[in-house]
């Protein structure tokens, strides 16, 4: 069986989101499992779907050139910023696999596997400490208590990811940072105090990592997503055929973008 990667580098905070949900079309109807790689230009802050609009400091965002967007996904707001950003699609697989935790540790262990590739010693988050990813938008903050499977390396997380579920597919995305700019992260979201902004920062550096930190060398973009396409086809026992969308997932990604990704009714909407 086949596993089509998509290498997308380079687009908007909206064209992301539109992109990620736009890929269920093509696999709902037959398409391979799908891993899209991707980034951000320019940087984008995405909040969950439960979250308020209120958490990000819009005028910050704006002069710092920062995009806003809300994701289908649930957790807390994400800095997209000199990171890879993956995305999973995938048909939801009948019976116990099928169960979000089963796939979400499915998932996750193709993406360690990369990281191992690429000399990243990490490891999932064990299942007895971590809460449930569809528990875990309710955190206040994005890496004070990492879901059970998500990806921690030293302790620290390192790959935070979520799962949108519809019409008998799923799609998982996440985040992992090449290089953490955490003053910039907490600058882009509203705090009760300053004093309380630097306690969050503060509490970043005991709780969140990034590539570059862990292997003491510069990574590029292209090596992580190179380790991450083989990690995640040699752990899943699927051949890489390198793809580009359909053309009805085209149309669905350029409807999602102007009725929804883009549109003040989905992006304000709490």
């Amino acid at each position: 069986m086949k596993l089509r990667i998509i290498y997308s580098p380079g687009h908007t905070a909206s064209e992301n989101m539109a992109y990620d949900e736009a890929l269920m079309t093509g696999v709902r109807r037959g398409i391979p499992p799908t891993l899209r790689l991707y980034s951000w230009e320019p940087p984008g802050v995405s909040l969950g779907y439960f979250q308020p609009y209120s958490d990000a400091d819009a005028a910050s965002c704006k002069k710092m050139g920062v995009d806003i967007v809300r994701r289908p996904t649930g957790g807390r707001a994400i800095l997209h910023d000199q990171e890879l950003t993956y995305s999973v699609i995938m048909k939801i697989p009948d019976g116990e696999d099928g169960i979000l935790l089963n796939t979400f540790k499915y998932i996750n262990k193709g993406l360690l596997s990369g990281l191992s590739r690429l000399g990243v010693d990490a490891e999932l988050v064990p299942r007895s400490s971590g809460v449930s990813p569809r528990k875990a938008a309710g955190v206040a903050a994005c890496f004070s208590s990492p879901s059970a499977y998500e990806v921690q390396a030293g302790g620290r997380k390192l790959l935070g990811s979520a799962q949108f579920r519809k019409d008998g597919v799923l799609m998982q995305h996440g985040s992992l940072p090449i290089k953490l700019e955490r003053e910039k992260l907490f600058s882009c979201l509203v705090h009760e105090s300053e004093d309380q902004k630097q306690e969050n920062i503060l509490e970043a550096y005991e709780h969140m990592t990034c590539i570059e930190e862990i292997l003491s060398r510069p990574v590029s973009w292209e090596e992580v997503g190179e380790s991450l396409a083989l990690g995640c086809s040699g752990e899943w026992g699927l051949e890489i055929e390198y793809g580009e969308p359909e053309e009805d997932e085209i149309v669905s990604m350029k409807s999602l973008l102007a009725e929804k990704y883009s549109h003040p009714s989905w992006n304000l909407r709490r």
